[in-house]
């Protein structure tokens, strides 16, 4: 290539442009570091949208949203999926954000599990026992309410 080529190339784009189409397409995403709640839960955020538009940015396309921030249906889809394993609704994470029976709030190291026989959320010391459910040979988690329940109906 010819000095006026390159230079035009190197000058054009990267250098005397500022903000141009030089570093935004195939340049690596930098990850901004993890940010929590209030209650410990990691925040999604949406990307900042800079980049070759200039200054207004642009709203990601819903590929690029999903490549890096996951489906927003993703949390629903597992739900009824696991609706439908364990013949119960269950309840979505974003709905809990304390125990249903303790009311103590959720946290990163205080995780929150779903109850297998109401689909209720609770935490682990209010679901320590495990029932026999239907279609399983194994135990499975369940909630001091449901094991009551089972307990004063004679089914346990």
């Amino acid at each position: 290539m010819c000095d006026d080529c390159t230079g035009k190339r190197v000058g054009g784009a990267g250098v005397a442009g500022g903000g141009g189409g030089g570093g935004g397409g195939s340049a690596k995403k930098v990850k901004a570091p993890k940010r929590y709640d209030a209650d410990g839960f990691p925040v999604k955020e949406p990307p900042s949208g800079g980049g070759s538009a200039g200054a207004g940015g642009v709203d990601p396309t819903p590929a690029e949203y999903e490549e890096q921030w996951g489906s927003p249906q993703a949390e629903t889809f597992n739900t009824i999926m696991k609706s439908e394993k364990y013949g119960v609704p269950w309840q979505l994470d974003a709905e809990a954000k304390a125990c249903n029976l303790c009311q103590r709030s959720f946290t990163l190291t205080f995780r929150r599990h779903h109850c297998r026989k109401c689909g209720g959320i609770v935490c682990d010391t209010c679901s320590e026992a495990r029932l026999f459910m239907e279609g399983s040979v194994n135990k499975k988690r369940a909630c001091d309410a449901c094991v009551q329940d089972v307990t004063e109906a004679g089914k346990f």
